[in-house]
């Protein structure tokens, strides 16, 4: 019944009187939810400059002059223990420290004696630190992280490094597109389709043991996904109760395509000068 339906109802029942005085208490309502609500939403939420991050319970979305660049869940965090996959997104989350640019996020996996300490900061307009440490409570075998986010599907290009191609159409299945065992400093996404713009983004880390994730999931998603994949955190993959570093990057958004093609072609030189140096040690021998 709606509002308009509820009040003639009470001025039938009743009088006028109190016909306007539900009318007023339900606006009282409305008013204190909408102010719960916006405070709530305020309390999980970071900001600076064109940036904002929202903290949901499944994932942290990202907003560039209120644009929605990534879809849900957003960030996330999958775990693969002989054969078996979770994610952040099944998880139990809790804020343990917020500030206007800094969030200090807890997440207890449900399917594993493990928990996740994310730590993220809006740096400027354009980056976002994020930092992943797995607490593992029990000893455990861990074959992969994969460290990712869900993009807007407005995004046309993925990229890998200096690599990069068209990102196929959405349909009812889960494609990998681009598995590459070669590790990378940085995956991401450009050029939005028609007049939507939004800006490039990128994952990047100067770790050396990140192997690129893109992929296609169902059309249900919406999305597009781009991320790494991390399989050697140590000799075994097995490991003892104890804090450890899963991750430690940067996001960043490019408003300027020609900052990011810059960027690449510095990617692309120092690759050329490794192989031309390799080449000539073997000359040499």
């Amino acid at each position: 019944m709606n509002n308009y339906k509820k009040f003639t109802k009470h001025l039938k029942t009743n009088n006028l009187f109190y016909a306007i005085w539900r009318g007023i208490k339900y606006f009282i309502f409305v008013i204190k939810w909408k102010g719960k609500y916006f405070e709530s939403l305020s309390e999980n939420m970071i900001v600076k400059g064109n940036i904002k991050m929202y903290c949901s319970n499944g994932g942290i979305n990202i907003f560039w002059k209120d644009k929605k660049i990534t879809s849900d869940p957003g960030l996330n965090v999958a775990v693969n223990t002989l054969g078996l996959w979770t994610d952040s997104s099944k998880a139990e989350w809790q804020i343990l420290k917020r500030d206007d640019d800094f969030l200090n996020v807890k997440i207890v996996f449900k399917e594993l004696p493990m928990e996740q300490i994310w730590f993220l900061k809006i740096n400027s307009d354009n980056e976002i630190d994020w930092r992943v440490q797995a607490n593992v409570e029990e000893w455990t075998h861990i074959d992969e992280f994969r460290v990712l986010t869900m993009v807007n599907s407005y995004y046309k290009i993925w990229l890998s490094d200096y690599d990069y191609a068209d990102f196929p159409r959405l349909d009812d299945y889960w494609y990998d597109i681009y598995l590459n065992n070669k590790p990378v400093s940085l995956v991401g996404v450009r050029f939005s389709k028609g007049d939507n713009f939004l800006p490039p983004l990128v994952i990047g880390s100067q770790e050396e043991n990140l192997l690129p994730l893109i992929q296609n999931p169902p059309l249900i998603n919406n999305a597009h996904i781009v991320g790494v994949r991390i399989n050697k955190l140590n000799d075994t993959n097995n490991f003892e109760p104890g804090n450890y570093e899963v991750f430690s990057g940067k996001i960043v958004l490019f408003e300027e395509e020609s900052q990011l093609d810059k960027k690449i072609e510095n990617i692309r030189q120092g690759y050329l000068k490794t192989v031309t140096s390799k080449s000539k040690l073997g000359e040499v021998s």
